[in-house]
């Protein structure tokens, strides 16, 4: 008997959050819309190079979207990329951005914008606790960089256009888009 009223409980509430924001048709709304977010604690900052509690993780995630993401299945799908070529046996990505990106400012987002990310989080100067994964993912000279040995300009990552990112990797890593999604 328990366990079923706990379950009729937890249903019911679980529930609860598919009528909260059930508005009827023609149902006048307030001047202004306010969205609220609890975040339980204030973050340590919010430079997406430099995250590492999860507090900052979420809001980095509301604010920023990557060129693929995760499904629930587990499947990686476009997101700032709306296609890719996968060509030298694995050893080159081409990503194809969406038209019509921008900042929150209205300032295009460019192919560009995606390299100076990438460049500034292997720059031992960022000192981003995550500069090691993209030498994991084995991008052209990411190791290099991070030791402080090459250039971040080196970085086997370029634009060929506005909307075009090309990565060059040392070796064919299969998991590659599966690494971008997270």
């Amino acid at each position: 008997m328990y366990t079923r009223n706990l379950l009729w409980l937890v249903s019911l509430v679980s529930a609860a959050p598919l009528y909260a924001a059930d508005v009827p048709t023609n149902t006048p709304l307030a001047p202004q819309q306010v969205f609220r977010y609890n975040n339980h604690s204030d973050p340590g900052t919010l430079d997406p190079q430099k995250v590492e509690e999860n507090t900052a993780a979420q809001i980095v995630l509301d604010l920023f979207e990557g060129l693929v993401w995760m499904d629930g299945e587990g499947q990686v799908q476009p997101a700032q990329a709306e296609r890719w070529e996968i060509l030298d046996g694995g050893r080159r990505y081409i990503f194809h951005l969406r038209s019509g990106l921008q900042w929150s400012d209205g300032q295009p987002l460019t192919a560009e914008d995606f390299v100076l990310g990438w460049q500034r989080a292997v720059d031992p100067k960022t000192a981003s606790p995550f500069a090691g994964y993209l030498a994991q993912a084995h991008i052209n000279n990411a190791a290099a960089i991070v030791a402080g040995k090459a250039d971040v300009t080196s970085l086997g990552v370029k634009a060929t256009d506005d909307r075009t990112l090309e990565v060059t990797l040392e070796q064919p890593v299969p998991w590659f888009t599966t690494m971008l999604a997270w």
